[in-house]
């Protein structure tokens, strides 16, 4: 009988600020490396109430809207700001509700081993208090979080060594 093997999913959430930017920059070059999938996520969020005051139609067309930014999010913006990503698989999709619970709530319900999301540090006062949707993610999520600051600078990984109890006995899956 054949052994399955368990393609890694990296989920990268993008609010489309340059934070998301370099959390998806890092997430790609990290994809490359361990051979995985990346997916971005966008939440709409429900504070605008926009699904029970605008209607399913509306929130539908917000969506798709939604989806063809993250397309140019992950394809135009890199090559007009000139910066090089590896040619990883890269799936798109867009939820509904509050950013930290969706965010949480999408990677467990799909299965991803790892969350990749950007982190700034020009907060005001009321996420001061409150906390911010990375915080939240951060402290709730039931895989690991890595934060990836807008001014980050990373070199571009060329071995990753990642222990994981999901990850099965045979590693021929990761490229050397």
């Amino acid at each position: 009988m054949e052994e399955k093997i368990h393609l890694m999913k990296i989920l990268v959430p993008v609010d489309f600020r340059s934070t998301s930017f370099a959390a998806y920059c890092f997430a790609n070059h990290l994809a490359s490396a361990l051979g995985a999938e990346l997916v971005l996520l966008h939440v709409i969020t429900s504070k605008a109430k926009i699904n029970e005051y605008l209607g399913g139609e509306l929130l539908d067309q917000m969506k798709h809207f939604s989806k063809v930014r993250l397309l140019d999010f992950a394809e135009k913006y890199p090559i007009e700001r000139g910066i090089g990503l590896e040619d990883v698989e890269t799936k798109y999709l867009v939820s509904y509700g509050e950013p930290g619970e969706e965010i949480q709530k999408v990677a467990d319900l799909h299965d991803y081993d790892l969350i990749v999301m950007g982190i700034r540090d020009k907060i005001n006062f009321v996420t001061r208090l409150t906390g911010s949707t990375a915080t939240e993610v951060m402290n709730g999520a039931s895989v690991p979080v890595i934060m990836v600051h807008a001014n980050s600078r990373f070199p571009i990984p060329k071995k990753v060594v990642f222990a994981f109890d999901k990850i099965p006995v045979s590693y021929t899956h990761l490229r050397a």
